[in-house]
């Protein structure tokens, strides 16, 4: 099976007394060439998105503490 490249980007926003997140960041494969519709989610938070044609995505706000974000792609080991 092919391998998922992840990028991931961790820009702080506060919100009131606990501390928000937007993750962001690219998922590529072993070649780097974006993945499109590749799911990413926060089982935490029962949350989710897909990666966009350039293998971008945006997930907000996240909670301090949550850490585990899962991508899911068909013809791809799932990574956590």
């Amino acid at each position: 099976m092919k391998k998922m490249v992840l990028l991931l980007l961790l820009a702080g926003l506060a919100s009131g007394m606990q501390a928000q997140h937007r993750v962001t960041g690219k998922v590529t494969d072993e070649n780097g060439e974006p993945l499109f519709g590749v799911e990413i989610y926060i089982e935490q938070l029962h949350v989710g998105t897909t990666s966009d044609a350039q293998g971008a995505y945006s997930l907000s706000p996240v909670p301090s503490g949550v850490n585990n974000l899962t991508f899911n792609y068909l013809g791809f080991n799932t990574l956590q």
